[in-house]
Parts: C-alpha cells; sequence; structure tokens
C-alpha cells in the first residue's frame, strides 16, 4: 500500500518532462560606488585641442645642376675665377640715389720707335717712352637722377688740361640736353672714348678733320634705346678748345691752333664764331658704336652715321668751313668692319664763298680671338686738294717778303717752310692686342708705314708703338 502512493501521486500530477529546463543566469554582482571608476568627463568644443594633422614626410630631392653663370654683353676675359670682369669705378651714393659721385681713373704708358724719312741717305731714328693720357674722371648725377655731371682733367706731364666738363638733363627717353666742353658730335668714331681704341691711337682723319672739343650746348636722344634711329643737333664757339687735334689744316697754312684749356698758360679765347653741328645714325641688332671691337658676339648689327659741321664766320687759315662725314661700321661674330668718307672745304674771300678743300677715307678691320686676343688692320688717306696748296705757298710768300727786319723775316722763313707742300697723307697700321680685363686693362701693339707725298717726292716713315693702359 505504501508503494502505491507514489504511483497515484504521479499518475494525477503528471509525469515530469524528459527535456531539462535552462539553467538560470547568475545574478549580477553590483559593486558599491566607492569601487567604481571616476566618471570621464566631457569637456566642451572650445576648450578641446586642435587637431593635429598628420605629418608630411618630404623625400629629399637630388640637387639640379649648377647654372653657368650668363656672359654680359660688354664683358671683359672669361669669368674664370682668375680673371675680373671689370676694374671700378669706384661709386659713393645717397640714400635716395639721387646723389651719385663716381671716380675714375685712365693711364697709358706707351713706348714708341720711330723712323723718320728725312729725305736724305741716313733717317732720324728715335726711341721714347712716355706716360700719357693721365686722367681723373669725375661724374654722377646730382639732385635728381636726370641731371648728369662730367669732368675730366689731364694730368699727364705737360698736360695739365681740362678736358671735358658739362651737365645734361634728361627730359625723356627721346630728348636729352648737354652744354659744356666736350667733343662735339660730328663722328661716332671720334666721339667714342680713346679707352675703347682698336688701336694706340686715332687714324690721321681725326687731326686731319677733327670732331675736336669745344665749347657749346645740343639736345640728342643717345641711349634711349640699343636700336633705331639717333639724332643729335647743336651750336658751338667755333674754336678748338685744345691743340692736339684738327690742326692739319691750319698746317697747311703754316699755323698753329691755340689751346685754351692749358691750365698752366691758358690762351684767350677768340672771338665767337658760331658752328652749327647736326648728326643722324641709324642702329640695328643693339650695335655699340662707340668702340669698333665686337665683345657682344652674335648675328649681323651695322650702323649707318652722317654728320655735319658749318662753321658761319671761320678763319680760313684755321678753321675748315663746312665738314661732312658718312660712317659705316658693321660687326658679326667678334669681327668688325669700319669704314667712312670725309670731306671739308674752305672759304674764300667772302663769308659764303666757298670752294673745296680736302677729302679723307678709311677702312679698317678687326677680329676678336676668344674674347682676348685681337688682330686689326687699317688704311687711311687724306687728299688736299692743289688749288688750297697753291693758296697757302703764295700767303706764306707774301708774308716773308714783306717783312723787312732780317731775324723777323727768318723767323717767318721757318715757320711757313712747310705751308702748302704737303699733297697727301697715307697711313697702314696693323694691331695686335691682348685684353686682360677687357678694356680696363690692355696690352697694344701696332706697326705702321706713314706715307707724306709732296711734289718733291715720297717720304716714308716706319713707326712702332707698344703701350700698357689701365683705366676704371
Amino acid at each position: 500500500m505504501t508503494d502505491l502512493f507514489p504511483i497515484v501521486v504521479t499518475l494525477l500530477l503528471g509525469a515530469p518532462d524528459a527535456t531539462p529546463s535552462p539553467a538560470t543566469p547568475p545574478a549580477r554582482k553590483i559593486r558599491p560606488a566607492s569601487a567604481r571608476p571616476p566618471a570621464r568627463k566631457i569637456r566642451p568644443a572650445s576648450a578641446r585641442p586642435a587637431a593635429v594633422p598628420p605629418r608630411r614626410v618630404v623625400h629629399p630631392r637630388p640637387a639640379p645642376p649648377r647654372p653657368r653663370a650668363p656672359v654680359a654683353p660688354n664683358a671683359g676675359a672669361p669669368s674664370d675665377g682668375k680673371w675680373p670682369s671689370r676694374i671700378g669705378p669706384f661709386r659713393l651714393a645717397s640714400q635716395n640715389g639721387r646723389n651719385v659721385l663716381t671716380l675714375g681713373f685712365a693711364g697709358q704708358l706707351q713706348t714708341e720707335l720711330m723712323v723718320t724719312d728725312l729725305g736724305g741717305d741716313e733717317p732720324d731714328n728715335s726711341f721714347l717712352p712716355k706716360l700719357r693720357r693721365i686722367r681723373l674722371l669725375l661724374g654722377g648725377t646730382f639732385l635728381s637722377r636726370q641731371l648728369k655731371y662730367y669732368l675730366q682733367l689731364s694730368t699727364a706731364p705737360n698736360s695739365l688740361e681740362i678736358m671735358d666738363f658739362f651737365l645734361e638733363y634728361r627730359f625723356s627717353r627721346h630728348l636729352r640736353l648737354r652744354g659744356g666742353q666736350y667733343k662735339i658730335p660730328f663722328t661716332s668714331h671720334r666721339e667714342g672714348s680713346f679707352k675703347s681704341l682698336t688701336f694706340v691711337d686715332w687714324s690721321i682723319l681725326v687731326p686731319a678733320f677733327g670732331s675736336d672739343r669745344q665749347m657749346g650746348v645740343h639736345i640728342h636722344n643717345d641711349g634711349f634705346g640699343p636700336s633705331g634711329l639717333f639724332y643729335a643737333f647743336g651750336v658751338y664757339t667755333g674754336q678748338n678748345a685744345r691743340k692736339a687735334h684738327a690742326r692739319l689744316y691750319a698746317r697747311t697754312w703754316g699755323e698753329s691752333l691755340s689751346n685754351p684749356s692749358d691750365l698752366t698758360a691758358p690762351a684767350p679765347l677768340d672771338g665767337f664764331h658760331p658752328e652749327l653741328v647736326a648728326r643722324l645714325a641709324y642702329k640695328t641688332g643693339g650695335i655699340n658704336i662707340k668702340q669698333d671691337t665686337d665683345f657682344k658676339g652674335g648675328g649681323p648689327r651695322l650702323a649707318v652715321t652722317l654728320g655735319l659741321t658749318w662753321d658761319l664766320n671761320p678763319d680760313r687759315t684755321l678753321d675748315q668751313a663746312l665738314r661732312g662725314a658718312a660712317e659705316l661700321l658693321v660687326k658679326a661674330h667678334s669681327a668688325s668692319f669700319h669704314a667712312a668718307l670725309y670731306a671739308a672745304t674752305a672759304r674764300q674771300d667772302s663769308r659764303l664763298s666757298q670752294r673745296f678743300a680736302m677729302v679723307g677715307g678709311l677702312v679698317q678691320a678687326s677680329y676678336l680671338i676668344q674674347r682676348r686676343w685681337e688682330v686689326a688692320l687699317r688704311y687711311a688717306v687724306v687728299h688736299f686738294d692743289q688749288s688750297l696748296l697753291d693758296d697757302a705757298r703764295r700767303r706764306a710768300a707774301d708774308l716773308i717778303n714783306a717783312e723787312t727786319d732780317p731775324d723777323a723775316q727768318a723767323a717767318l722763313e721757318s715757320q711757313y717752310a712747310q705751308a702748302g707742300i704737303l699733297q697727301r697723307e697715307h697711313e697702314v697700321t696693323a694691331g695686335l692686342n691682348l685684353y686682360l680685363v677687357h678694356n680696363y686693362l690692355k696690352l697694344q701693339l701696332d706697326v705702321s708705314w706713314l706715307g707724306h707725298e709732296r711734289a718733291s717726292g715720297l717720304l716714308s716713315d716706319l713707326r712702332s708703338r707698344l703701350q700698357l693702359q689701365l683705366a676704371f
């Protein structure tokens, strides 16, 4: 009976399910507040630090090859670390750049060997070392960049002279005004500096036809650009300020020029007889017409120049009345060619009466080798009109015969012994130049044959010159 009781209970309540019930998850433990980590503080956006951008990694690039230094158009010897490209000048300037003082110097040491044909059996030989053209140069601007001044003094032995002094104002690119004492703008060849000569000295055309220094004023547009049409028009006193050039015409009459620029014994100024001067030049390719050597190089460039002077009241034994010149300069690839034609008339008895007096020509060529060595050749000729020579001899004879004092007559005979006898002058010159530092420091050697044609025959002189120049 006891064993039936569990069975009855099971039948009444039902048998238990054979599938086990899922396990109950354990209860979550709640830690006390003291054991909890502190709550994270949230700062406002304004107090947050700025975001740091990611770091950019820069990979180094190989250095580019070093470019070659450009060569300036008028640079001197090659800049190879041993030779400078120029020397000086010394320059002082105010902070605003309006007041500028430039100090320069030029000097030449020359030796000359001369074999002079005296018309006899034995020529006269001479060897002469000398210092020449010792110049002090001052220039710059004053009060304005447009106002330019320039002063050149000669301090060579036995030659203390004022060479140039002038003021120039630049109104615009196409108009400048210059006044003072300087070379008249007659020919571009003569207006250039002696420091830039291809040969040791000027040709025989310069003492024959001048383009000498005078006092006056002129307007011009030189420097407005590298190419184009250039002009110069001026009026001058008509008197040569120095006796070094434009003297051959006066010598034909047996006369000599005075020297008002000599600071030791200045000659008085002659009466004012105005001389009008005009020059037109056309240039291409930026050619430099103030020196013949082609330092720039490059393709063909040329310049054509026409010059004219007219003395309104010349002294017929000292001054030419009309002078004209035509010049051609061509440069290409370190070679240059220069040709010029000159002509002059002389006054007769009246002021407006003119006659032909003399004509001259020049042909010159040079070639620059490696911007250091230069070879050059020149031929020049001056021809005098026969009627001018006849008048010069006739005048000399009249002056000698009119003198009654024996001593004074002997002096006149000596003075006018060479009047009117020179019919033609020739010059053939070959030159070799070594440019150590452009024209600032150079060594020049030239050899010349000088021919003097007279009615009695031809006299031939030989000349050799060696010259060292320092200029800045």
